[in-house]
Order: structure tokens, then sequence, then C-alpha cells
């Protein structure tokens, strides 16, 4: 028996989410532990990326949320499950890959706690973004 497609939707956002805590928690601790710091990039340059790339998470989320509210509840429940996993992945996908960069970003300038602030941002705002029944009008 398969997972349904909200149940796979639900199994792929905790692996998302899972990814960007474990790579948050490995390279604090590389950096701030094992002096894995690479030091290429003054850490002053992470007042600005890593405000702006918090800012694209937060639109990202918010952008997810605008194209969820979008969608059309005189649809079919097959073809608007579609479209709401289709919206949550690529939502999901602008926070995390956003986050990342802050993480590396962080990691090559050697600025540990914009390590924590970039991942932690990207966690939070992902686990914002569960998939539910209730956005799309299924519960």
């Amino acid at each position: 028996m398969t997972p349904s497609p909200l149940r796979q939707l639900r199994i792929i956002w905790g692996a998302l989410v899972g990814g960007v805590v474990a790579y948050t928690t490995v390279t604090w601790s590389l950096v701030s532990f094992g002096d894995v710091g690479m030091d290429l990039l003054p850490p002053s340059i992470m007042n600005l990326g890593g405000t702006a790339a918090i800012v694209m998470m937060a639109a990202a989320l918010l952008l997810r949320r605008k194209m969820v509210e979008g969608l059309s509840h005189e649809l079919p429940a097959d073809e608007r499950l579609a479209r709401y996993q289709t919206v949550t992945l690529i939502g999901l996908g602008g926070i995390e890959s956003v986050g990342l960069f802050v993480i590396t970003l962080a990691m090559v300038s050697g600025a540990a706690n914009w390590i924590l602030a970039g991942g932690g941002a990207a966690a939070v705002l992902m686990v914002t973004a569960r998939p539910s029944e209730r956005e799309i009008g299924l519960d």
C-alpha cells in the first residue's frame, strides 16, 4: 500500500527540515570546536548577506502562503492536492536553499553565530510551513 500524497509530502517536509537541522548542527560544531572556519571572507559580510538571506527566506514563506491561498477550492480534490504539493515544494525549496547558503557563507567567513541564525531561521520557517489538510480544505 502506498502512502497518501499528503503523507508523502509530509515525509519530504520532514526530511528537508531534518537536513537543515543536521547541516546546521554539523557545520556549527566544526566551526566552533573543530576550527574548520575557512576565514575566506570577513565575518562582517554576514551582516549584510545573512540579513538579506533571512529576509529572502521569509519572502519564500509568504510566497508559498500566497500561492496556497490562490488554489481554487472548485478544483477536484486530487488536482488541488497535486497543485498544493508543487506549491509547497517550491516554498520549502526556496527556504531551504537560502538557509543552506547562509550556513555555508557563514562557514567560509568563520561566523559561527550566523550558522545558527541561518539554519535556525530556515528550520523554524519550514516548520511553520508544515503541510496540512486544512490549508487546502481537505480536513
